[in-house]
């Protein structure tokens, strides 16, 4: 599953409704993006956690009911469903290109 924040407006919707944990809101290692991306590891930790026990459907029906951008993705990088990403030049080639993950 990939999913973006795009501000704190989205960063408490996402705590409240996806994550269904508020009290990240007020947690200091969450205030703000810098502190977000500072805490990755613990913040990833929280978010597998929290997906762990849904499947890929209800996450997705989750994000977007939430409003927030998502897709899934295959082991081989391809999409399988973006509805909240779909680019208005899809299918007219892209000048997008794949990007190796760091780990």
């Amino acid at each position: 599953m990939m999913l973006g924040l795009q501000n704190e407006r989205e960063w408490q919707v996402f705590c409240r409704e996806v994550l269904q944990r508020p009290e990240l809101l007020d947690d200091p290692r969450f205030a703000g993006n810098a502190n977000r991306v500072a805490a990755r590891e613990a913040l990833r930790a929280i978010i597998v956690e929290a997906f762990a026990t849904h499947t890929s459907t209800q996450l997705a029906e989750r994000l977007e009911s939430a409003g927030i951008a998502n897709a899934r993705v295959k082991r081989n990088g391809r999409r399988v469903g973006a509805r909240s990403w779909r680019h208005a030049a899809a299918g007219r080639g892209s000048r997008h290109r794949p990007v190796r993950s760091r780990r």
